[in-house]
Parts: C-alpha cells; structure tokens; sequence
C-alpha cells in the first residue's frame, strides 16, 4: 500500500529534477542572451515565445504549466537584459 510518505517522497524526487533542469535551462539562456547581445538581437523574441506555449497546449495542465513558463520566461528575458 502506498503512503503519503512515499508519495511525497515521489514528489521531492521530482522537485530536485525540476530544479536542476531549471538551473541548466537558465545557464543555457544565459549564454542565448549574451549571443543576442553580440548579434545586436532584441532580449524579447515574440515567435519563440509563442511557439513555447503553442508546444505545450497539449498537456492537460496547460494553464498551470504556461503560469509557470511565463514566471521562468520572464527571468530569463531579465537575465538577458543583464
């Protein structure tokens, strides 16, 4: 039988994914943003963001998954404006 204890531990497992992913996906769009400003490219890129969200319209938790996107788009886009 499953406990609270060993889904939450399920959960905080997936936590530390989720965390790691997000530390490497800044690292990444740090060096994005400083490509940009070699290229004299804007930080903001209105078709790259829509294509984001449009990817992930196919999940069933769409709307709590695109809140999250805009939080974490938002650092990135301010970590690009450095």
């Amino acid at each position: 039988m499953t406990t609270i204890n060993d889904l939450r531990k399920q959960i905080d497992d997936l936590d530390d994914i989720i965390i790691d992913a997000l530390e490497k996906r800044f690292a990444l769009t740090n060096k994005v943003g400083l490509l940009k400003k070699t290229n004299h490219t804007s930080v903001y890129q209105g078709d790259r963001e829509a294509f984001i969200f449009d990817k992930m319209k196919q999940h069933t938790y769409y709307v709590y998954i695109a809140a999250v996107y805009k939080s974490i788009l938002a650092q990135s886009k301010s970590q690009q404006k450095g």
